[in-house]
């Protein structure tokens, strides 16, 4: 019997494992704050919501913490190239980030072996061996897509950067297409 039932916590169960758990008191009360009642079935639910939410971010916590350091370094070798990107549409540099992201993640997935490196290990400060990434482009079958994209994406951002918006505002249009059907891919 215990190996095809599966536990729900009651109402009063779930408010419980909502305080041991550490979701905010705002967040159940915001159930009753509302302009429309929620039957008794819809609030378990929004409990039941907010308790996967809590322990998703208690187990995952090391891995967003990982994800979350892994973005910083994309962005800080992404603003290393182009120099300036606030004045990029945020589209378009989210969609130059994941190219960024994706490959800074092989980048590292490469050092953290040939250093002998644990999986959360990032250095200090990274900064990108040609030959390390140019024998990924060539030799590594699960990096080669994403570090062909990484390259190809560099050599249209410096085809940007060279072209003026307000005197060649079609050639840079082109380009900033180029980008977005080559982060597309």
């Amino acid at each position: 019997m215990a190996e095809n039932l599966i536990w729900l916590p009651t109402w009063h169960q779930a408010r419980l494992l909502c305080t041991d758990l550490g979701v905010p008191s705002g967040a159940v009360s915001s159930l009753w704050q509302t302009n429309e009642a929620l039957s008794p079935g819809e609030e378990l639910l929004h409990l039941y919501g907010a308790l996967m939410d809590a322990l998703v971010e208690r187990k995952f916590a090391a891995f967003i913490g990982r994800a979350a350091r892994l973005d910083k370094i994309s962005i800080a070798a992404l603003i290393r190239r182009p120099g300036d990107i606030t004045a990029w549409p945020e589209k378009f540099t989210a969609a130059v980030l994941v190219v960024y992201r994706q490959f800074i993640e092989a980048y590292l997935n490469m050092l953290r072996q040939q250093e002998n490196k644990p999986l959360d290990w990032f250095p200090p400060y990274l900064t990108i061996d040609p030959e390390l990434a140019d024998g990924m482009r060539h030799f590594y079958s699960d990096y080669q897509h994403i570090t062909r994209k990484f390259f190809k994406l560099n050599q249209k951002l410096d085809r940007l950067r060279e072209v003026h918006n307000d005197k060649q505002s079609k050639l840079f249009q082109d380009i900033i297409d180029e980008i977005f059907e080559l982060c597309a891919e």
